[in-house]
């Protein structure tokens, strides 16, 4: 078990992925939504964090 997080940005995933397994945390770092749904509803994780995305208004 461990943590799932799910990125398309490159930069951002790897950030992510560097300072929580530098916590100590367990990572699985996955680079597109199909992909991450499929892991999220095969495998056990103790996290998977989520994000709202927001609109932008005109």
């Amino acid at each position: 078990m461990g943590t799932l997080i799910i990125e398309d940005e490159p930069k951002t995933g790897d950030d992510l992925e560097q300072g929580l397994a530098e916590a100590g945390l367990i990572v699985d770092l996955v680079r597109d939504g199909s992909n991450g749904l499929h892991r999220d509803r095969t495998e056990a994780y103790d996290l998977a964090p989520s994000r709202i995305l927001e609109s932008s208004s005109s």
